[in-house]
């Protein structure tokens, strides 16, 4: 029996591996650059770090964790930088933003004409897996979109930012 179990297990291995950037959660720091255009160099740092025990939020609904378990690593900080000097962009990409996006395992940028750009983050694993989308105009955050992985139409969320500063 259990040689039998051991060959369905390698079985399935073959035909269905897994998606690449699933399951291999993101370093402690991923820095992504983007050129826009002719204009400088847009830089977005997120750092992660694996779950502490007595996570205050551990039985909170995060995408990324189960019922049984909160995620393994969460998102500390997403920052975004501008020019070769790496200028800090003030209130670009608020807590809210990320706060609920467990184990990260992949990250891209994706241009968007000459002032935008998306943040793609897929994370979770199999069946707690999400497609966060962050859309960005002139460095700033302005709308949000996260989906389950599996079952898209059935749970995702959608936030619009505005910042008005003071």
């Amino acid at each position: 029996m259990k040689i039998l179990i051991m060959v369905v297990s390698l079985l399935g291995l073959a035909l269905f591996p897994q998606r690449e950037g699933w399951c291999e959660p993101l370093p402690p720091s991923t820095t992504l650059s983007i050129h826009l255009s002719g204009e400088k160099t847009t830089w977005v740092e997120i750092r992660t770090m694996e779950t502490p025990p007595g996570f205050p939020y551990a039985h909170s609904f995060q995408w990324g964790g189960d019922e049984s378990r909160p995620p393994h690593t969460i998102i500390t900080s997403i920052a975004v930088f501008e020019g070769d000097a790496k200028e800090p962009v003030p209130m670009a990409v608020p807590l809210s933003a990320y706060a609920d996006l467990g184990t990260p395992n992949r990250a891209t940028l994706v241009p968007l004409g000459s002032d935008g750009f998306l943040l793609k983050i897929d994370g979770g694993d199999a069946s707690s897996g999400y497609h966060a989308t962050l859309r960005f105009k002139d460095n700033h955050l302005i709308h949000r979109s996260v989906k389950l992985g599996e079952f898209p139409d059935v749970l995702h969320e959608d936030t619009r930012y505005t910042l008005n500063p003071i």
